[in-house]
């Protein structure tokens, strides 16, 4: 007797956390070729991350999300931009400027900012030296729509100086998106 009634007060409590439950969508901008890039000294001469590097400082941005305070439906994205060198390359950096713009699938006004930060490095792991610097506090002011089809282009001017020469480049990434659900119990 006592079973059967843990067995039906198990059921209802169950019953009662099913259906409490809703689903939560959450969307990343993320920088596909980048995210999940282990930096190693060999980024640093491979070819395949030439689009990524400036001389021979390696450059990767990433978002970091956050509640909007006016409306719970939609997030807002910081935009940063890490920057990776040897530790034995002590020439200076300089971001310039930089501009995100929507390119597909994205409600989002156009966004520019001339910078002139000179980056400063900290060691990191190893050989390796890292910077890490804040581009835009918010990306987008309203809800950007975002779906998992949607892109966002970030331009970034860049220099270095190596060997008496400024170098400057521009940099070109692509956010995409990831839509990660999950449920939330009420």
């Amino acid at each position: 007797m006592f079973k059967r009634l843990v067995k039906f007060f198990t059921i209802g409590m169950l019953a009662i956390n099913l259906a409490g439950c809703q689903t939560a969508t959450i969307i990343d901008l993320f920088h596909a070729k980048t995210e999940k890039l282990q930096v190693t000294e060999v980024v640093f001469s491979n070819p395949a991350y030439e689009p990524n590097r400036v001389g021979t400082v390696f450059f990767a941005p990433y978002t970091v999300q956050n509640e909007s305070d006016t409306d719970p439906v939609y997030y807002k994205y910081s935009l940063y931009l890490k920057a990776f060198r040897l530790v034995e390359n002590s020439n200076p950096v300089t971001i310039n400027s930089v501009k995100v713009k929507g390119t597909k699938d994205v409600t989002f006004k156009e966004l520019s900012k001339d910078l002139s930060i000179p980056l400063e490095f900290s060691d990191w792991e190893g050989s390796i030296q890292k910077s890490d610097n804040l581009l835009f506090e918010e990306i987008n002011e309203e809800n950007m729509k975002l779906t998992d089809d949607s892109i966002i282009t970030v331009l970034v001017n860049v220099s270095v100086e190596e060997n008496g020469e400024t170098i400057t480049k521009d940099l070109t990434f692509e956010l995409e998106t990831r839509s990660r659900t999950y449920s939330v119990q009420q």
